[in-house]
């Protein structure tokens, strides 16, 4: 509850301040605005953007992963000291 009453009262008003600054900065920002939703991801047919090994690996993607599985790791070990 506590955290609902900060996310209303502290990030929301944030969000609109980012919002009206990027309006200013990009005039094109409004179009943007109206496609993407503000908090929550649509879900749903996303068309022909499936999942490329080609780009994940062009892209060097597999570095977030390691990142990522290192970091578990030493948590892990950390918590198990």
């Amino acid at each position: 509850m506590l955290f609902a009453g900060v996310f209303l009262l502290i990030y929301l008003p944030v969000v609109e301040l980012e919002e009206q600054h990027l309006r200013s900065l990009f005039p094109e920002y409004a179009d943007y605005a109206k496609r993407v939703p503000r908090l929550w991801p649509r879900m749903g047919k996303r068309g022909d953007k499936r999942f490329q090994w080609s780009v994940y690996l062009r892209n060097q993607e597999y570095q977030a992963l390691a990142g990522f599985v290192i970091g578990v790791a030493v948590l892990i070990w950390k918590v198990s000291w």
